[in-house]
């Protein structure tokens, strides 16, 4: 089954699975076309990252291999056996620099180390050790202010800069980390299974071990929204009969069965993640009740997406945003400038979206236009310049094109 995907700028969709497969998928006007197909490791795909202009993908595996891709060749360019396990790995490098740095962490120790993948060279160009003091579970690249952020085994966040490595003064607006709130996760006694950053820059969004979704302001390290998504809460929702909330108490207990499976599987089931559309001004994340679009302005919920869908549980998702580059006269009469959006989710036994699941993890697409939220564009909190929007998700056997993946 799938375990990881990504959405590149370039339009494409990269996913890997359990057995160590690569597949790339070529976004068009509708759904996806599938590319290429890789048997990249030997064991799962433990990691996948693209570069922030979507020009390289690298993919990792507790074999110890590391496999780098051209994504608009969809073709392999370079294979790295490591003398150390890898935890994590992430691009940090933007368009028009000398080098293609890559960031790689040990598994098993703190350091994380650094290639330039352009030169082709295997050896690191540096190492950087004293940063953490656990190994590093997460890394993700904020290219906006040229800086990582990374999270360790206890829960310790830390920024640096990807020219000399070292706390990017110039990029935020605090000299000492007591006066943020960057210890939130050790505090807890948590760690953060994914980060996820804003386009801008401004924000990012950790789903935490303990089943909580956390937003940061990235100048002051502050944290500006915390959801809830643990099992007790869910429970808490249910009995509260909130009516956007509420399910069948068959198919919560279901659902909440499902759940404790889900929770019981430990790393044989995808990583969740929360991101944030292009404004910055929505999350999005997956929930046992679906996917929930958040507005992080009001801390309104104004879209639940798949909650009727009762046989599937969102793991994972990829949003891809961006103009199609065909528009069909039916697109044109329902709205001024019609958007195409692409959402990648990891379901459950859903022949006719897009995404991957839990039992058995499969891939599904779905393109919805979603009424009153802005896709793309960055318009007023509760505010949107395409009130016309409709949904649409076409079923696989009336959709063009080549049958869904499975």
């Amino acid at each position: 089954g799938f375990l990881t995907l990504q959405a590149t700028p370039t339009d494409f969709i990269i996913t890997g699975s359990a057995d160590g497969h690569l597949k790339f998928w070529k976004k068009q006007e509708q759904g996806v076309e599938f590319v290429k197909h890789y048997r990249s490791h030997i064991g799962a795909v433990d990691g996948l990252a693209a570069s922030h202009d979507g020009s390289l993908c690298v993919s990792i595996s507790r074999d110890r291999s590391v496999k780098v891709y051209d994504v608009l060749g969809f073709d392999m360019i370079m294979m790295m056996k490591l003398p150390y396990t890898p935890g994590a790995a992430e691009w940090i490098f933007k368009k028009g620099d000398a080098a293609s740095k890559l960031a790689i962490s040990d598994l098993n120790s703190p350091t994380i180390h650094i290639y330039d993948v352009a030169s082709g060279s295997e050896e690191p160009i540096t190492s950087l050790g004293s940063l953490h003091a656990s190994p590093v579970t997460v890394l993700r690249f904020n290219a906006a202010a040229n800086t990582v952020i990374s999270s360790d085994a206890k829960g310790f966040i830390e920024y640096w800069s990807c020219d000399d490595f070292k706390h990017p003064a110039a990029a935020v607006k605090f000299s000492m980390k007591m006066d943020t709130d960057l210890f939130a996760l050790a505090k807890a006694k948590t760690t953060a299974r994914s980060l996820e950053v804003s386009k801008d820059g401004a924000q990012f969004a950790a789903f935490c071990a303990d089943s909580r979704v956390r937003v940061w302001r990235f100048a002051t390290g502050k944290l500006r929204r915390t959801y809830d998504e643990s099992l007790e809460a869910a429970h808490e929702l249910q009995r509260s009969g909130a009516q956007q909330f509420a399910l069948d108490d068959m198919d919560f207990g279901r659902r909440y069965a499902m759940e404790k499976e889900i929770r019981a599987a430990g790393d044989s089931i995808p990583t969740p993640n929360a991101l944030f559309d292009e404004s910055g001004n929505f999350l999005l994340l997956p929930s046992l009740l679906g996917i929930k679009v958040i507005n992080l302005a009001t801390n309104a919920l104004p879209r639940l997406l798949g909650k009727p869908e009762n046989t599937e549980r969102f793991l994972r998702i990829a949003l891809w945003q961006g103009l199609p580059k065909k528009v069909s006269s039916e697109d044109a009469s329902l709205c001024a400038s019609p958007t195409s959006a692409c959402l990648c989710c990891l379901l459950a036994f859903e022949p006719t979206r897009s995404s991957a699941s839990y039992p058995p993890i499969r891939f599904h697409v779905a393109t919805p236009l979603l009424p009153g939220f802005c896709l793309p564009g960055s318009c007023l909190p509760g505010q949107c310049p395409n009130p016309c929007w409709c949904v649409r998700v076409e079923p696989c056997s009336t959709r063009s094109g080549p049958a869904c993946p499975t």
